[in-house]
């Protein structure tokens, strides 16, 4: 795993509680902003390859399930709100399903 990924997902779930603190690191912490992300993005892959069958969702489940769920619950989700008031379209949904099944199977807490 790329340093700079778990950086992305260690500053989503420290910095970012709400949309607010997604547009705010936006204007101060560009650099940071953009490792999140890049972190974001790669769990939105992931969450494709999951739809296209490249990958079993149950090892995804088991793997990644807990880090899913604990970064998508207010971090990931106030951060992909704030992505899309600002791009005018739903960014990330793959992620979004991803760690939305893996709540909804019991991963995470």
């Amino acid at each position: 795993m790329h340093p700079d990924l778990q950086r992305g997902r260690t500053l989503l779930r420290d910095l970012i509680n709400d949309t607010q603190d997604a547009k705010d690191l936006f204007d101060r912490r560009q650099a940071e902003y953009w490792d999140i992300s890049q972190a974001v993005a790669m769990f939105d892959l992931l969450g494709l390859y999951v739809k296209r069958d490249y990958v079993d969702e149950d090892l995804v489940m088991a793997e990644w399930g807990k880090t899913l769920t604990l970064v998508y619950e207010k971090h990931g989700e106030s951060f992909i709100e704030a992505r899309e008031i600002s791009l005018g379209w739903p960014p990330y949904p793959h992620f979004k399903t991803l760690a939305e099944n893996a709540r909804a199977k019991g991963k995470g807490h």
